[in-house]
C-alpha cells in the first residue's frame, strides 16, 4: 500500500491508474506494491498524461483465470478485448497498448488476437523505451483497416476481439511457482493511446490482475453463476484513482465498469428478485480509511463516464468487515447503481474511500530513506 501512496504523492495526479480485478459482481481493489510495479518499471508508460476523446468510450482486457489444471499446464494465456465506441474514427494514430507485470512479461514470446469479426490474428508489437530497451508493453493499432482490432464505424455497441493469446516460454504453472503471489498480484494495464500526443484516452483504460490459485474466493464465484442473466454481461473491470478533493485528507475513487452483451434493463431482467452488490478492499487499507461510500456513476452520453469527483453523487454509506469485505442490497437497485437501462451503454459503479490522514503521514510511517533523502518505495 505504501508504494501506491508514494506514487500518489510523487505524481500529484488524480488520474493515476491502479490495478483492480473484479469478478462478475464482486469488486476487489488492491493498493500494494504490485499495483504500481508496472508504472515504476515501464519507462514507456511512466510519464504519459491523459486527454479526452469521446470516440473511445470503453476498453476492457478480459483474460482467462489461471487456476485450473488446464490453464497451469499451458504455455498460452487466452484473452479477449471488449470495446465500446461512441463515435466513428479512422485514424491510424490511435493504438491499443497492453502493459504486463514484468514478472510475466519476461516470459512472453508473442501476443496476438483476432480483430472483431475476423478469423486471421494480428500480432502485437513489443515497445522499446527511449534507450532502445524492450519494455513490458505490447501495442497494436486500434482501427481494423490499419491492421488493428476494431472497426472505425462500429459504434454504440460492444464488440470483441476474440482468440487472444499471450504465448510464453514456459508453462503457467512453472512461471507462477517462481513468484510468491500470496500477498501479491500479476497485474495488467490496457489503454488507448494517441501516438501523436503520446497521451492516454481518459475513458478507454482499465487495469487488473490475473486470477490464480490464491484468488480462490473470486474464482469460485466465477464458477458459481446464476442461471439468470448469464448472457447479459461480457465482463467487468475498473480502475482506482487518488483524488485530493475527497474529504479532509483526500481518498480513492474505485470505478467499476460492467460491459453488456447487448441492450440490458434491470427493470426487465431482475425478475423481482433482490440483487446484492459485493465488494472488497485490501484489509491493509482499513487503518487508514475513515469511511466508504457508494456513488452513482453514470455513463453520460457521448462523453462516457465522468472521472471527476462529485460528493453529491453519494447514495449510501458502505460497511467493511475486518477483512475489508461488505455487501449492499435493495429492492430497487436502480437507486444504488446506474444500469443505463434499455441501452447498450456500460454499467458504472463507484466506491469512494476517504483517508483519515494525509497520504504523506501514511507514507512516512516506518519509512526508510536513501542517502539523498528520497523515500525508498519498498519500505
Amino acid at each position: 500500500m505504501k508504494s501506491a501512496l508514494i506514487q500518489f504523492a510523487n505524481q500529484k495526479d488524480k488520474d493515476s491508474p491502479q490495478a483492480i480485478r473484479p469478478g462478475s459482481a464482486f469488486f476487489s481493489a488492491y493498493s500494494t506494491e504490485a499495483v504500481t510495479r508496472a508504472a515504476k518499471d515501464t519507462k514507456v508508460t511512466k510519464s504519459l498524461g491523459y486527454e479526452d476523446n469521446y470516440t473511445f468510450a470503453q476498453m476492457m482486457f478480459d483474460p482467462d483465470s489461471l487456476d485450473s489444471d488446464e490453464a497451469k499446464k499451458s504455455t498460452t494465456i487466452p484473452f479477449k478485448i471488449h470495446n465500446y465506441m461512441s463515435g466513428s474514427n479512422s485514424l491510424d494514430r490511435y493504438k491499443i497498448d497492453l502493459n504486463l507485470d514484468p514478472r510475466l512479461a519476461k516470459h512472453v514470446t508473442k501476443i496476438s488476437a483476432n480483430p472483431m469479426n475476423r478469423s486471421t490474428p494480428v500480432e502485437f508489437k513489443r515497445l522499446k523505451n527511449e534507450n532502445g530497451e524492450l519494455t513490458d508493453t505490447w501495442e497494436v493499432n486500434y482501427i481494423r483497416a490499419e491492421g488493428g482490432l476494431f472497426g472505425g464505424a462500429t459504434i454504440l455497441a460492444t464488440y470483441t476481439a476474440e482468440n487472444g493469446k499471450i504465448e510464453l516460454d514456459d508453462t503457467v504453472e512453472n512461471i507462477l511457482k517462481e513468484e510468491n503471489l500470496e500477498n501479491d498480484k500479476l497485474n495488467y494495464h490496457i489503454y488507448v493511446r494517441n501516438d501523436e500526443t503520446n497521451k492516454i484516452i481518459r475513458t478507454a483504460e482499465n487495469s487488473g490482475y490475473f486470477l490464480t490459485d490464491v484468488d480462490k474466493e473470486l474464482t469460485d464465484k466465477e464458477k458459481d453463476l446464476s442461471d439468470a442473466n448469464q448472457k447479459s454481461f461480457l465482463g467487468s473491470s475498473g480502475s482506482v484513482q487518488y483524488n485530493q478533493d475527497i474529504g479532509e485528507h483526500g481518498g480513492l475513487l474505485l470505478d467499476q465498469t460492467i460491459m453488456k452483451n447487448s441492450i440490458f434493463s434491470y427493470n426487465l431482467y431482475a425478475d423481482n428478485k433482490e440483487w446484492t452488490y459485493n465488494y472488497q478492499i485490501d484489509k491493509d487499507l482499513l487503518p487508514y480509511i475513515s469511511g466508504a461510500e457508494l456513488h452513482l456513476h453514470d455513463y453520460e452520453g457521448l462523453s462516457g463516464f465522468n472521472k471527476d469527483y462529485n460528493a453529491k453523487n453519494k447514495v449510501a454509506d458502505l460497511s467493511l468487515d475486518k477483512d475489508g469485505k461488505g455487501s449492499i442490497t435493495a429492492k430497487d437497485m436502480n437507486k444504488l447503481i446506474e444500469f443505463n437501462n434499455s441501452t447498450p451503454e456500460p454499467i458504472g459503479i463507484r466506491i469512494v474511500l476517504k483517508f483519515n490522514q494525509s497520504p504523506n503521514n501514511i507514507l512516512t510511517k516506518d519509512a526508510e530513506y536513501d542517502d539523498d533523502g528520497n523515500l525508498i518505495r519498498e519500505t
